[in-house]
């Protein structure tokens, strides 16, 4: 039984490890700080999409290239890029 209970618990661990690979920024390609969804769905942490677009002359995903507008994004995890000041927008 205790084999089984350890067998468990490191099947639970890879899960979540698994879990966290697959929530990453798809510029910086770590867990995401401040995460947020753009509306074409793509994950990204709010300074990398910030810095991103400030660098592009058209506002588009680097993913798929659909426009994207900060004011449109949709923040994870209860978070709220509204808090922000205008300087970091």
């Amino acid at each position: 039984m205790e084999n089984y209970n350890n067998n468990q618990n490191n099947q639970n661990y890879q899960n979540n490890q698994n879990n966290q690979n697959n929530l990453e920024c798809v510029i910086c390609l770590q867990y995401p700080t401040d995460p947020i969804v753009t509306q074409c769905g793509h994950m990204y942490c709010w300074q990398c999409i910030r810095q991103w677009l400030s660098n592009k002359s058209e506002m588009t995903c680097a993913v798929c290239k659909n426009g994207v507008d900060l004011n449109n994004v949709i923040p994870l995890f209860g978070g709220s890029i509204n808090n922000k000041s205008n300087d970091d927008m």
